[in-house]
């Protein structure tokens, strides 16, 4: 019964050590890239520390870019409600 049970094991062990794939290729940064906002462009130093700076650097800029987004469309309701454009209200 040992034998039938640890065959199978070896076997398995055998076959996974002596599979050569390749490592994985890191990708190159490319320079040309999503450059991101100059006010955010200090977060790429968190990869000094350990963190995936260029990652948190889109996701604030995400955001940013929506908050932004939001705000102008604001302006745009008040500057209809106003007078000040000639933009009518979305109801």
């Amino acid at each position: 019964m040992t034998k039938a049970i640890s065959l199978p094991i070896m076997l398995f062990i055998g076959l996974t050590g002596c599979s050569n794939s390749p490592p994985p290729e890191a990708v190159p940064e490319n320079a040309a890239g999503y450059q991101g906002r100059d006010d955010t462009g200090s977060l790429r130093n968190a990869d000094a520390v350990g963190y995936d700076g260029a990652a948190i650097q889109k996701k604030l800029d995400g955001a940013l870019d929506r908050n932004d987004q939001r705000a102008a469309d604001l302006q745009k309701r008040i500057d209809a409600q106003t007078g000040d454009a000639d933009v009518p209200e979305d109801r």
